[in-house]
This record gives C-alpha cells, structure tokens and sequence, in this order.
C-alpha cells in the first residue's frame, strides 16, 4: 500500500501537470476519501439517533 503525505497533495493541488498523481497514490486518496464518506454518514445517522433520543442539547 502507498502512503501518500499532506505534502504531496498540496504539491498535486498547486501544479498537477508536473505533480501528477502514480496510480498507487490515486489508490490510497480513493480509500481516504471513501472512509471520510462513511464516517460522515454514520456521525449523521448517530446525530439523528442523539436528537430523537435526549432532544437536541448539543451546540
């Protein structure tokens, strides 16, 4: 598994023509961006869950 660091992708981000991504590193952002999606949708989920069980006393 590639590991791909925060430099790298402001690196890609700034000039992505003479950054470019390997195939490994376009891996490894596919998985983070997926697990972010899933975690995402579970906070909402167990935010509706929190609301319709105590009421809404969070910030």
């Amino acid at each position: 598994m590639t590991t791909i660091t925060k430099e790298r992708i402001e690196l890609f981000i700034k000039n992505p023509l003479e950054n470019g991504l390997t195939r490994g590193e376009q891996m490894e952002l596919a998985r983070i961006a997926l697990a972010s999606l899933e975690r995402e949708m579970i906070r909402h989920e167990h935010a509706k869950w929190s609301d319709s069980t105590f009421g809404c006393v969070g910030p």
